[in-house]
């Protein structure tokens, strides 16, 4: 059974061209995109029985995208590619609507599946060590430049913050706090983080010689222009030198926080003073962060919370 008539496949070639030189889809976005949505044409047309048309598009209801959504969980398709068809669907109803007027009031209402929460893999202490040295190496760059990458790096290992967290941090905030500084995390919500010695030291290596003063400044850390450093710069340098050293694309800079915990646990660090650190309001969100095994996250809580 054919799928959709010949109008349905001009508009399909139309938005395919739309997304692959308006909205610069990457190739392989555009084949998922394309096979997703010829998918879609062969279950609405097995499920109606009839092929699609602009106008049975217009009148697909809600329980039809439902069950669309079920049988791409019988057929075992994982949650995230169920999530990227529907967003591929949504976008060409959206198209449709935008370019020809054809409209479907129930696409909306369709809810996206739940995704598992993921988290950046932890790097070994020895993968961890061999980054930093590779963003220390880089001779091309300046040697401030280096400097910062550094200690933006170190600080976010060794104090688990979040990159915007570190991004947002003041010299003058840790000139005010011995040995610790205040730091304002998700829900404005502050919590007091000790600084290491080597912390302290890769700071104050990188404002000695940054050309722009920072010690007075709204920010530590800036860029080449001395205005408050991106996130997705820092990103880049992280990813240049993971491409380097053949590492996988889980070691970004989250993961380094995500390091922080896993190893501060492995090192006999307990739940409650990891969930602070890392300023997590419960400890259940702690444990799943870590990645524990269930053994050693009983005995860690049965010593903080014994039961008896």
């Amino acid at each position: 059974m054919v799928q959709y008539d010949k109008d349905i496949d001009l508009i399909v070639e139309q938005w395919l061209t739309w997304l692959e030189h308006q909205r610069k889809y990457s190739p392989n976005t555009l084949e998922a995109y394309e096979r997703d949505i010829h998918k879609f044409f062969e279950f609405m047309a097995q499920y109606i029985q009839k092929k699609m048309t602009t106008e049975i598009l217009q009148k697909i209801e809600l329980a039809d995208f439902r069950s669309w959504l079920a049988a791409c969980k019988r057929n075992k398709l994982s949650s995230s590619s169920t999530a990227r068809a529907l967003a591929c669907v949504r976008n060409f109803f959206k198209f449709m609507q935008q370019k020809h007027g054809i409209t479907n009031s129930a696409i909306g209402s369709v809810r996206t599946p739940k995704l598992a929460k993921g988290l950046p893999k932890a790097l070994d202490v020895e993968k961890a060590m061999e980054m930093l040295e590779e963003i220390n190496n880089r001779e091309a760059q300046e040697l401030w430049v280096v400097k910062r990458n550094s200690a933006l790096l170190i600080l976010i290992y060794g104090a688990g913050l979040r990159i915007s967290e570190a991004l947002s941090l003041r010299y003058s905030d840790m000139e005010n706090h011995s040995g610790s500084v205040i730091i304002k995390g998700k829900g404005n919500k502050e919590r007091d983080i000790p600084f290491i010695s080597l912390i302290k030291q890769a700071i104050d290596e990188y404002v000695e010689i940054c050309p722009y003063n920072v010690r007075y400044g709204n920010v530590l850390f800036v860029g080449v222009q001395g205005k408050a450093l991106r996130p997705e710069v820092f990103q880049k340098v992280i990813r240049k030198a993971r491409q380097r050293l053949n590492l996988p694309e889980t070691v970004t800079p989250h993961a380094f926080r995500h390091s922080f915990a896993t190893h501060l646990l492995g090192n006999g660090g307990d739940l409650r003073s990891i969930q602070e650190l890392l300023g997590h309001k419960n400890l259940s969100t702690t444990q799943r962060y870590t990645k524990v095994n269930t053994q050693q996250l009983l005995e860690n809580y049965a010593q903080l919370h014994p039961r008896k």
